[in-house]
């Protein structure tokens, strides 16, 4: 069983994800924010991480650029956007993300993409 870091300030949208990548049998760790999020990362250990782009106080990146500060390797990371512009940030670090998903999230394509990440974690 894996361990998937959901991370989104918005409850009704974590809650939804919680519930379907649950429902795939997999263990959830929430978070609101980025904070929370790496004081998850240090009590569970993550299989992959679904980030949020848009939170108060920092964005889902910042959160991407903190984890690959950590020692040892980075879970595999998805990051959800409002828009598919969004994915052209002008940003050097989209290149490091490894999945992107698009508000509103079907469940299929959230079922897809941890999926793809747990296997993208699996050869790393």
């Amino acid at each position: 069983m894996s361990a998937i870091l959901i991370v989104d300030d918005d409850a009704v949208s974590r809650l939804l994800h919680t519930h379907i990548v649950g429902g795939m049998g997999h263990d959830v760790v929430q978070a609101d924010s980025v904070a929370s999020a790496l004081a998850a990362v240090d009590d569970f250990s993550v299989d992959a991480v679904i980030a949020d782009y848009r939170m108060p106080g920092a964005t889902g990146l910042d959160l991407l650029d903190a984890l690959d500060a950590l020692e040892g390797p980075r879970p595999p990371f998805a990051l959800i956007t409002s828009t598919s512009e969004e994915r052209d940030l002008g940003d050097d670090r989209v290149a490091r993300v490894d999945a992107y998903l698009t508000k509103p999230v079907a469940s299929t394509e959230l079922r897809r993409c941890v999926d793809d990440l747990l296997r993208a974690g699996s050869i790393r």
